[in-house]
């Protein structure tokens, strides 16, 4: 049976919403061990089934870079299946149920539901925009080498990489259904607002959206 790791990226997000998330995810009866990445000295609750990976404070946010730390520690951990998500989706079960089929030649991608709470998990709206969840074989990660860490801020990492993995062969689709729930936040509480997407990093051409396909990614992936 395939061991499953979950990783989230929660630097410098307020300790409220990842003690939610940790509540609204049944990691452990799901038996899928989860991954939370945080800045140094942050401190959050750690269950037996949650690894929490400290790595030094960035100059400028970098989700690729924080991602990769966590998906590459579930794979040395001996992980053969990563979903990444983000620390504001709620994962359905039939979401963990389609991840097991996971294979070298066969990846996942979700788009978000929104839900303003765990009361409304039975009126979700479809957001057909945002895809903040894949799940890809560990054989794919080392391959694709994990995300482009050269898209510092937040935002199109995972279309990117979607896209990536999509060049390469995988067969690869961004699913509705089942469904994976995000709750809307207020936008004070989105981590580290402050940070650049970097589509509008027009100075960065390799971080631009026309170049980034083109970017190889370094063997030191991950490695802070």
């Amino acid at each position: 049976m395939s061991s499953i790791a979950c990783v989230v990226t929660a630097y410098q997000i307020p300790k409220r919403l990842v003690e939610n998330y940790i509540i609204a995810n049944d990691f452990q009866n799901q038996d899928v061990r989860l991954y939370i990445v945080v800045k140094k000295g942050d401190i959050i609750p750690a269950p037996p089934h949650i690894t929490v990976i400290e790595i030094p404070k960035q100059k400028i946010f970098n989700i690729g870079k924080t991602a990769n730390v966590g998906i590459r520690r579930a794979i040395f951990d001996g992980a053969d299946i990563i979903l990444k998500t983000d620390i504001d989706n709620v994962i359905s079960a039939g979401v963990f149920e389609q991840i097991k089929q996971t294979t070298v030649k066969k990846g996942f991608c979700y788009r978000n539901w929104n839900i303003a709470s765990l009361r409304d998990l039975d009126n979700p709206i479809l957001d057909p925009k945002t895809m903040g969840s894949i799940c890809l074989h560990k054989d794919t990660w080392n391959a694709l080498r994990g995300y482009n860490e050269l898209l510092e801020g937040y935002g199109y990492d995972d279309a990117h990489i979607f896209k990536r993995a999509l060049i390469s062969g995988l067969d690869i689709k961004v699913f509705f259904d089942p469904i994976m729930y995000h709750i809307t936040h207020a936008s004070g509480e989105k981590h580290n607002i402050n940070t650049i997407n970097p589509l509008k990093r027009k100075e960065n051409l390799k971080a631009s959206k026309t170049n980034w396909l083109d970017c190889v990614e370094p063997e030191k992936w991950g490695i802070i």
